[in-house]
């Protein structure tokens, strides 16, 4: 026992010394978080006990900011490996994910992160901004009746009328070209030549030789593209068409079509107005639709139509808006227009030629300048 009692305290010395040796090796331990971890625990797991090279964790700032780590990292063995400009690498020896606003630091308060700008400070970024722009259109529906008057043949007297009428455009029924009854002329192509606009002509019906009868359109703007559509028909009856122009009306481009229906068959004139809405509903280029219907407003084929395209008169036109001189009060001739081409004034020209009167409306062309990247302004 005398032995034992003698060597007793340098055991527990020993002991102690072993205990604190252990004890400062576990706190002075601070293994980096793993993947899943933020590099910014307010408590990090001192369980991982990785072999690898680790680096401290950030610490705060007396200003509650992250800082970086200090120079160099720890080893196993206490001596410090070179400092790395890279930022702080686990275990794996990837890269730990940098504080993002609102986590906690270490000592307890929110890390803060400045914003990342979009692009670099000091650079520039070039700002699209489409401007929209209207171009203003005048157009014009009027059945010609071949240019007979009371007098008999009388195109003098018709350029006069489409000339007092300003139109831009103007979509004739009734057109002769190489007819005998109309002098074997080229209508469309002299009344052109008077008015000083380009033409186009659909032939609806050919008589005998070169003779034809059908629609023809005038315009002051560059002609584009043209289509002739036949309508439906039924035998016996005379064959009715569309005629499509595309025009360039300054930056826009715009579809005007022009027709003239059956005026003797209602079912006919239905089924034919259902083909002039398929037709205009196909989409390409805001629309402009005008012509000699023959159908009243309480009509199934005009029923049909505004279902499609709006009605110029009804939005800006005064009073009943008559058109067809041989029976006072029935409107029958139209514009119709899509809703990118807004009509701001209508009125009826009368004629002393033709058994109609002309339809004209001012209208604006709405459209969005092309994306031009013109505006620079330097990010913040």
């Amino acid at each position: 026992m005398t032995r034992w009692s003698g060597a007793l305290p340098w055991v527990l010395v020993a002991a102690l010394g072993t205990a604190c040796v252990v004890v400062l090796g576990v706190l002075s331990f601070d293994p980096a978080p793993g993947p899943a971890q933020t590099a910014l625990q307010a408590q990090p797991d001192r369980g991982d006990r990785g072999t690898a090279t680790v680096a401290p964790s950030p610490t705060a700032s007396p200003l509650g900011t992250a800082t970086a780590p200090p120079s160099g990292t720890a080893s196993p063995s206490g001596s410090a490996s070179p400092a790395s400009p890279a930022a702080p690498t686990g275990p794996s020896g990837r890269a730990t994910p940098r504080p993002t606003p609102g986590d906690p630091s270490p000592g307890g308060r929110p890390a803060t992160r400045l914003p990342t700008p979009a692009t670099p400070f000091g650079a520039t970024t070039r700002v699209c901004v489409p401007t929209p722009r209207v171009t203003p259109l005048k157009v014009a529906t009027f059945n010609i009746h071949g240019g007979l008057g009371p007098r008999g043949r009388d195109l003098p007297q018709v350029v006069a009328e489409i000339r007092a009428s300003g139109a831009d455009v103007v979509m004739l029924q009734e057109v002769d070209r190489f007819r005998p009854r109309s002098g074997g002329i080229d209508m469309p192509a002299v009344l052109g030549a008077e008015l000083g606009m380009e033409h186009a002509f659909a032939p609806n019906v050919r008589h005998g030789g070169r003779a034809e009868y059908g629609v023809a359109t005038l315009s002051r703007f560059p002609i584009l593209d043209t289509e002739h559509v036949l309508l439906p028909n039924d035998p016996g009856k005379e064959q009715r068409g569309v005629l499509r122009t595309r025009l360039a009306v300054g930056p826009e481009e715009v579809d005007v079509y022009n027709t003239h229906l059956d005026h003797t068959s209602d079912p006919l004139r239905r089924r034919q107005a259902d083909q002039v809405r398929v037709l205009v509903e196909r989409g390409g280029a805001p629309v402009v639709l005008g012509g000699d219907f023959n159908a009243s407003p309480v009509t199934a084929p005009y029923a049909t139509l505004t279902s499609a395209l709006g009605d110029a008169w009804l939005q800006v036109g005064v009073g009943r808006g008559p058109t067809a001189g041989r029976a006072p009060g029935a409107r029958i001739d139209y514009v119709f227009l899509h809703e990118a081409v807004v009509p701001r004034a209508a009125r009826v020209l009368p004629s002393s030629v033709s058994d109609h009167d002309a339809v004209v409306v001012d209208t604006l062309v709405a459209g969005v300048s092309p994306c031009e990247w013109t505006s620079d302004r330097r990010a913040p």
